[in-house]
Formats: C-alpha cells, structure tokens, sequence
C-alpha cells in the first residue's frame, strides 16, 4: 500500500550538538563525511582533507551513509542504519535542519542518491512488520540482515525538493528482495540498485537477491537479474556495487553454499552491462568474512580497491578479472572502515576505529590521524565538495 503523504512525518531538529576538533574554517573545497557510535551515542563525522581535523553533529539514530544535496552543496541527507529516519543538515552552519520519519511498516535500508536528471532524492527502502519496525525505538538490536516478515518487501523511496525541504513524493517495487546500495551511471542516465537477502540461511531456500536497473528519467524498470539457486549449489547476497570504465558492474556479495563448505564467503562478482555474462571470483584470496563495501575503483588502472567487515586489509583488484593483485595488512588492531579516493589524483581516505589514513595506490600510508574518542565509524564514506 503506498505511504499517505500526510503520514508521512516531519520533525523540525532540535537535536544538534555540536563538538569540534581544531576547525577554524569549514568553508573549503573537499570534505569527508561519515557516521560515527560511540558506545550509546551517534554522529556524523566532518572532515577536512589538508589537514584532517574534524567536527561532529549527534544525531537520535546510527548513521549508515550520507549524501550531498546537489542542490544546495552546503547540505547533506544523513540516512539512519535499518530505521525509520533520515536528518538533513547544513553541515556549514552545523545544524540539523530537520528529520524525516517513515510511517509504521516501512523502514530505510541505509543507502540513498539524487538523480542528476530529476534531481530527486531516492532511498532504499523495505516493508516491515510493525512489530519489526518499532524494535529500534525499543531499544532492540536489529542486525543488517533482519527478517522483515514481508515477502516481497523491496522499494524506493523518492523525495522532492521543494522551499528547502525534502518531501515525500512516491515509493516503487525495487525486487524481490530488499535494495541495499544503488549507484547512478551517467553514461547511459540509468541507475543500478543492488537487491540483497532478507532472510536467515535456514530460510534462503525460498528467497533470492537481485540487481536491477531503472530508466533514470522515468524510473522505469529496464533490467533485472535473480540470483535464483543454480546448479553449483550456491546463493549470492548482494549489498554494495560500483560501475568499471567498460560499463562492468562490480558488486561485493555474500556467497551462501549449500553444502555450509568453507567456501561460503565474501566474493566479488562482476556483470557485463547488459546482464548476459557474469563473473563470481573464486580465487585462493577468497571468501573474506564478509561482502566487500566502499568499493573504490581506480579510473587510471582498470583496478579498484574493496575493504570488508572483519578483514584487517585493503585489497586491490582486477577490474577485468577480479584477481586480487595486491593485500595489505593493516597494524596495530585497525579494524575494518569506509575507503574513499580524494581528489587527489592515487590518493585514497581510510577512516576506521583508531582514526583515518591517507593511503596511495600502492596501498602505502602517506598519512595518519587519531580520533579524539572512541569512535566506530560506519563503513560508508563520502567526500563533499563545497
């Protein structure tokens, strides 16, 4: 049943607390952003690329992912991790401006965009029971791979910008299975959304994920692919994505066997642009423990960069191939964080539990800086251009 635009809620921010760290001028051009826990407590994280201080906003909800308004750059859409809400902000003047609630039986997977075409906002979204949907406001633990107790349950949620205000517009079926991350290519004008599992692996017997593509003016679906169980016994997750120069689409997954062998795993998969041919990357490397995020491709080698929940390493990757060319292991207990590359040319941001590096593209440390607190960064990174 589609969201009443009058149930749709609006709550105008009161929750801005700001702390800072040695910034005396936000107003420059590259800024990194990502959501911060610290035990109880949430926050987005702000930080400056030439000398990587940093300030905060608390936030009501964990942040999962974060995106900059295109139309009006001094603004961000914070998305909340598995819940109801997302918060927009003027990071600028460092205020909440307000915060959006789903109604009952729906919820934000974590992940949004804003079409450069239509210049709406979309966030991936999923339906819910209601008592699924009020486990967070009960202070319940919801893992990334909750049961929503819907079949069928994949949407989109859209926005339009209107008087300085995101409002709801309309929602659409995204795939049978819940969409996680979705990306825009603006060589074609078409958007790709990476439909992940909904289910525990005693139930996958009856449910599959899938990657779909949608016309990015009329938002029509054009493409879609089931990853239905094959003869090879196995079922593949899907979580996070990214687009190689050859129109490839590059997708970290989670590869459930059957047999519960000890291939079972992360693993890359790579599709050819019109879904005819796909690639799952079987090498010794692989599974990781879990499925690869922030996948960071690197434009000038056909390569690109992946970091995994529960990996201590950074692995470069054959675009073409998915070989993994190189692995560093990082030291001193870092744990697994967002990867992002600057806009300096084979310089790449890593923020994780103990603080952030600058790492070139042979996976070298160039620099490193500690958080003041301690601070568990979400694994999704943005860089913001102001």
């Amino acid at each position: 049943m589609p969201i009443n635009r009058r149930l749709f809620l609006t709550f105008m921010g009161s929750f801005a607390l700001v702390r800072c760290a040695g910034i005396t001028d936000i107003n420059e051009e590259f800024i990194f952003t990502a959501g911060l826990r610290e035990n109880k407590k949430y926050f987005v994280y702000f930080g400056k690329m030439k000398d990587l201080s940093y300030f905060t906003i608390e936030l009501p909800f964990e942040v999962h992912s974060v995106v900059q308004n295109i139309l009006n750059k001094n603004e961000v859409i914070v998305i909340e991790k598995r819940g109801a809400h997302f918060a927009h902000i003027d990071f600028i003047k460092r205020k909440i401006i307000s915060i959006f609630k789903l109604p009952e039986e729906r919820e934000f997977v974590g992940h949004g965009l804003i079409n450069p075409i239509t210049k709406k906002l979309i966030i991936t979204t999923r339906k819910v029971t209601k008592e699924v949907y009020h486990q967070k406001e009960n202070g319940a633990y919801q893992p990334m791979h909750a049961i929503s107790g819907i079949e069928n349950n994949g949407l989109l949620s859209f926005f339009v910008y209107k008087h300085s205000q995101w409002v709801f517009e309309k929602e659409i079926y995204s795939g049978v299975a819940e969409p996680h991350q979705l990306i825009f290519n603006e060589k074609d004008n078409t958007f790709w959304v990476a439909n992940g599992l909904d289910q525990t692996k005693e139930m996958l017997k009856s449910r599959f994920a899938c990657l779909t593509q949608f016309d990015g003016q009329k938002s029509t679906l054009l493409a879609n692919y089931d990853f239905k169980p094959d003869e090879k016994g196995y079922i593949a997750d899907l979580g996070h994505l990214s687009i190689a120069s050859n129109g490839n689409i590059i997708l970290g997954a989670y590869v459930y066997y059957k047999d519960k062998s000890k291939n079972s795993g992360g693993r890359m998969i790579s599709f050819n642009k019109t879904l005819s041919e796909f690639n799952i990357y079987t090498g010794k490397e692989m599974p990781l423990k879990d499925e690869a995020f922030n996948i960071t491709y690197l434009k000038g080698e056909n390569k690109f960069l992946a970091v995994c929940p529960g990996e201590d390493k950074i692995f470069k990757i054959n675009a073409d191939t998915l070989k993994v060319e190189k692995i560093v292991k990082l030291k001193n207990g870092l744990e697994p964080g967002g990867l992002i590359s600057t806009k300096i040319k084979g310089e790449y941001f890593w923020l994780n539990n103990k603080g952030g590096l600058i790492i070139n593209n042979n996976l070298q440390i160039i620099k490193s800086f500690k958080l003041d607190k301690n601070y568990f960064p979400s694994p999704h990174l943005e860089l913001l251009k102001v």
